[in-house]
């Protein structure tokens, strides 16, 4: 057995807990990045960013590029309704919430991402390996321990 099949039959049965089903469903309110408060994001860049663009939506203010090339009506009108906008995407930050969860915590942004852990979990795992064990000639038992060989190889090539 390969070191990546060993890996992998070592964290197929690590923690097992039951089924990972993937839900929408999570009490995440919000994920703070580092960066939300660094760089582009930092406080002081919004309120700046977001006063400019205020200025700019103002009927009276000299036309940014953006109201030049779209050739955007500013009016006293609809400015209050612009203003309010513009403060509230300026100033905020992104929650980052996540699209959903899998019943043992992993986190998944992408709904794609969850689905498809859901259906790789340790069961379909222990199948692969034990298929790989029975039948390490067959083709697909070759081509899929290949796979896992150079997967793994990567992993471990950048860890060191």
């Amino acid at each position: 057995m390969t070191e990546a099949i060993k890996a992998l039959d070592f964290l197929a049965n690590k923690f097992v807990e039951g089924e990972w089903v993937y839900s929408r469903e999570n009490d995440i309110k919000h994920i703070r990045y580092e960066g939300d408060n660094k760089g582009y994001d930092r406080l002081d860049k919004r309120i700046r960013r977001t006063l400019r663009q205020l200025w700019h939506a103002v009927p009276i203010a000299p036309a940014d590029g953006l109201t030049k090339t779209f050739g955007w009506k500013r009016s006293w009108k609809t400015f209050p309704m612009k203003a309010v906008a513009i403060v509230q995407v300026g100033l905020g930050l992104d929650s980052h919430r996540p699209d959903g969860v899998l019943s043992n915590g992993i986190i998944t942004h992408w709904e794609e991402h969850g689905e498809y852990i859901m259906l790789m979990q340790p069961s379909v795992a222990n199948l692969l390996i034990d298929f790989i064990k029975d039948d390490p000639d067959h083709p697909s038992a070759k081509a899929i321990s290949n796979e896992l060989n150079r997967i793994w190889r990567n992993y471990t090539s950048s860890v060191d």
